[in-house]
């Protein structure tokens, strides 16, 4: 049940607005912007990625592995904590791409409630694979740590899903 929570909230921030902002190597900056956009612009308690990682980190006592490329160039991107889980969003406007990574804790991953097809990583990580006619999802267990990672298939492909699964497993 808890995987289509995640394809709707995908649904819901492919449809959302979005405006100018940094890349994936500006996402630290803080102020009363986040990455270029007001605040009013994001989710309650949304703040940088690099933020919201540290935050997360620090109440678990775990590192959080995190992709080193995406299959677009970011010009948008944040990251909150909600419900034990923390969110990353990453989007171009533009080109109409998203990827959202959502993290939980072994003990906090949600059920596998959706029929899903296995597949191996380039280090061996057993990885579960679902996608419909919009959404694609990777979820893996790395490090103690639940990964799911989204895309919006609109000129985004399984082997973009894959790259950014790779690339954050490196």
């Amino acid at each position: 049940m808890r995987i289509t929570k995640v394809a709707a909230a995908l649904m819901l921030a492919v449809t959302i607005g979005m405006h100018g902002g940094a890349n994936l190597h500006a996402m630290g900056v803080e102020s009363q912007r986040i990455n270029g956009m007001s605040r009013e612009d994001y989710p309650e308690g949304a703040k940088s990625v690099k933020k919201a990682v540290k935050e997360f980190e620090k109440l678990h006592n775990i590192k959080i592995m995190l992709p080193v490329k995406l299959p677009f160039d970011d010009t948008r991107s944040f990251g909150f904590i909600a419900n034990d889980k923390l969110e990353l969003e990453f989007s171009n406007e533009r080109i109409r791409k998203v990827c959202k990574i959502y993290i939980w804790t072994i003990d906090n991953k949600p059920d596998q409630a959706m029929p899903y097809k296995t597949i191996s990583l380039k280090d061996g990580t057993q990885a579960k694979l679902n996608e419909n006619e919009q959404f694609c999802f990777l979820s893996f267990e790395k490090n103690n740590l639940y990964y799911n990672i989204g895309i919006n298939k609109q000129n985004q492909t399984t082997d973009d899903l894959i790259a950014v699964a790779e690339s954050l497993i490196k």
